[in-house]
C-alpha cells in the first residue's frame, strides 16, 4: 500500500489532523531560504514530533546545506526521517549518513511543468529515498509549489531508479488516485492540496487525501497461512471473485521460497498446486516460475506467491526488484494470494519470522514491503507463545485454513 506523507505541519493541531486521517509521515520545515509561512521553528517542531510519539514518521524537511546544523536539528528535534531540499554537497551528506546512521535520508528531484529532470540525482551517493517534486523555476520555489507535472514522464523515471520513490507536486484528494495509477510511487507527499482557503490544514482534505491514496490500489490481496484449503473461506473469495472467471484466469505460480528450506519440498509444492486447481483454474493456466527468470508478470491475472523461508524470499524479492513488479501487478487491479510467506512479506516487517528461520542469507534488514500496514504472521496458532512474548498489537495473525482478503 503506498506511504502517504502529509508536509508543512506547523502545529500539534496539524499534527493531530494527520494522525487522525491514517498519515504513514508528517513532515516539518525548518531552515529556508525563501519566504514561506509553512517554515517553523525548531521549538515547535521538536513538540510536534514530541506529540507524535512514534505514532508515525517525521521527516525533517530542510533547504540548509550545513551538516552541523542538520545533525545538531535532528537530535534536538528526534525526527526519524531527514528531507533534503537544497544543492548540499555529496561530503556533507556522507556526514550527516555517519553521524545519524538510523535516519533515513530523503534525497530531492526536481522536474519541470513539462517533466525534465531538473536536478542531477546520478551525482547522489547517499539516499535511502527518492521524491520527485515540481519546480517552480519562476520564483525559484523548491516544494510546496502547488504545481503538477508531466506523471508519464516521471513514471518512466522511477523504473530506472534503484530506491523507493516519492511522488509530490500539485497533488490533491482529487488528482491522487490518477497519480497513482499512472506514476505506481512507492509513497506520495502532499502540501498545498491539503490547505484551507486561509492557508491551513483542512481537516476534510487530509481526510480524504489519505484515503484516496490509500484506496487508488485496485487489486486484490488475499492473505493465508496455507492456501484455499478452507470451503469457508474459499466461498469468501468467491464473494470477491467470480467463480465462474476463475477458470480462464492466468496464475503465475511462484515458488522462489521453497528454495530456501533445507529439504527437498516438492510434495508441498503439488500440494499448493492442487489448491490452486480446486478453485476452478485450469490446468493449463498455471505457470510454476522462479524470481529473477524471464517472465512478463503482466501476462497473467494471479500471482500466488508459495510459502518456504521468509528471510530467503523477501531477499530474493529485494535482489531482483519484484516488489515493484508486485505493486504494478496490484495497481492493474489484479489478484495477489499469499500462503505463509507469501503472506509475510507484504507487511512491514518480518521481525518475528526472523526469530524461528533459518537466515542463511545473513540479512539484517528485516523490513518487509509495507503494502500492508502492518507484520503478517501466518501459523498464528503455532506460534501463541511468541506472539504473547512480543506484546505487540501490530499483528495480522493468520490461522490455519483461514485468512483475510483486503480489497
Amino acid at each position: 500500500m503506498v506511504k502517504v506523507k502529509i508536509c508543512a505541519n506547523r502545529n500539534i493541531e496539524d499534527a493531530q489532523i494527520c494522525l487522525d486521517a491514517g498519515a504513514d509521515i508528517i513532515g516539518i520545515l525548518v531552515g529556508q531560504n525563501y519566504v514561506s509561512d509553512d517554515f517553523i521553528d525548531k521549538e515547535t517542531a521538536k513538540e510536534i514530533n514530541d506529540f507524535v510519539d512514534g505514532r508515525c514518521d517525521v521527516s525533517l524537511v530542510t533547504h540548509l546545506t550545513d551538516s552541523n546544523e542538520i545533525i545538531e536539528l535532528t537530535k534536538y528535534i528526534g525526527n526519524n526521517i531527514i528531507q533534503l531540499h537544497s544543492d548540499i554537497e555529496e561530503s556533507e551528506v556522507k556526514k550527516i549518513k555517519e553521524a545519524l546512521p538510523n535516519v533515513k535520508l530523503v534525497r530531492l528531484i526536481s522536474i519541470t511543468s513539462d517533466g525534465a529532470i531538473y536536478t542531477d540525482y546520478k551525482k547522489f551517493k547517499y539516499a535511502d529515498y527518492y521524491i520527485l517534486d515540481s519546480i517552480n523555476l519562476e520564483k525559484h520555489k523548491i516544494g510546496g509549489t502547488g504545481l503538477t507535472h508531466d506523471w508519464s514522464k516521471s513514471a518512466l523515471l522511477i523504473k530506472k531508479l534503484n530506491k523507493p520513490t516519492f511522488l509530490a507536486g500539485g497533488l490533491n484528494p482529487n488528482n491522487i488516485g490518477q497519480a497513482i495509477k499512472i506514476v505506481n510511487p512507492y509513497g506520495v507527499d502532499v502540501n498545498s492540496g491539503c490547505k484551507n482557503e486561509t492557508g491551513r490544514k483542512d481537516k476534510d482534505k487530509v481526510r480524504d487525501f489519505v484515503y484516496n491514496a490509500k484506496h487508488a490500489n485496485n487489486g486484490t490481496i488475499v492473505l493465508t497461512s496455507c492456501g484455499f484449503r478452507n470451503e469457508e473461506f474459499k466461498n469468501r473469495f468467491y464473494n470477491i471473485v467470480n467463480k465462474e472467471d476463475l477458470k480462464n484466469k492466468k496464475v503465475l505460480y511462484i515458488t522462489t521460497a521453497i528454495d530456501g528450506e533445507p529439504l527437498d519440498n516438492r510434495e508441498w509444492v503439488e500440494e499448493e498446486y492442487k489448491t490452486i486447481l480446486d478453485l476452478g483454474i485450469s490446468e493449463c493456466n498455471i505457470i510454476e516460475y522462479k524470481i529473477g527468470n524471464d517472465i512478463n508478470v503482466n501476462d497473467f491475472d494471479i500471482i500466488y506467491m508459495m510459502g518456504g523461508n521468509t528471510i530467503y524470499l523477501l531477499d530474493m524479492v529485494r535482489k531482483y526488484n519484484f516488489d515493484k513488479e508486485i505493486i504494478n501487478f496490484l495497481n492493474n487491479d489484479k489478484i495477489y494470494i499469499g500462503s505463509s510467506a507469501g503472506s509475510q512479506i507484504l507487511g512491514t516487517t518480518i521481525k518475528l519470522c526472523s526469530i524461528y528461520e533459518n537466515n542463511f542469507v545473513n540479512m539484517t534488514d528485516f523490513t518487509a514491503m509495507g503494502i500492508v500496514d502492518k507484520e503478517v504472521v501466518p501459523h498464528a496458532n503455532k506460534k501463541e507463545e511468541l506472539i504473547k512474548k512480543s506484546n505487540r498489537d501490530d499483528l495480522i495473525l493468520l490461522y490455519d485454513g483461514d485468512g483475510i482478503i483486503i480489497r
